[in-house]
């Protein structure tokens, strides 16, 4: 049983490093997008795999939290559970406000195909 513990914590070390990895990552993305918003399109398949890495992560911890034996639920998720959800909102928002930029360029990468 001991080592099932041991093991269970390096699990939840690697995941608490991933959200924090990804929170840094999704708030420079963030900010590149916001200041040179033509950039979107073209690190658009970056963008949504950070995204979904992020969701996997966040379900990841809900998951774990809802669990009876959880013994520290707080500190399960803490501290980067909160900025990385509200940074992958403001990502999301500022793709969705592009569209159109993305629309454009992905209409002319598929007429330069055909």
């Amino acid at each position: 049983e001991a080592v099932t513990g041991i093991k269970s914590d390096a699990l939840t070390l690697r995941h608490r490093q991933m959200r924090e990895l990804l929170r840094r990552e999704i708030r420079g993305l963030l900010d590149v997008s916001q200041a040179l918003p033509g950039i979107i399109p073209v690190k658009l398949p970056m963008l949504m795999a950070a995204l979904a890495l992020s969701r996997y992560e966040i379900y990841w911890v809900f998951t774990h939290m809802s669990l009876k034996n959880s013994r520290t639920k707080l500190s399960f998720a803490a501290p980067f559970l909160p900025d990385l959800m509200y940074h992958c909102h403001k990502l999301s928002e500022t793709i969705l406000e592009n569209k159109d930029l993305v629309t454009a360029y992905y209409t002319q990468q598929l007429q330069l195909d055909i």
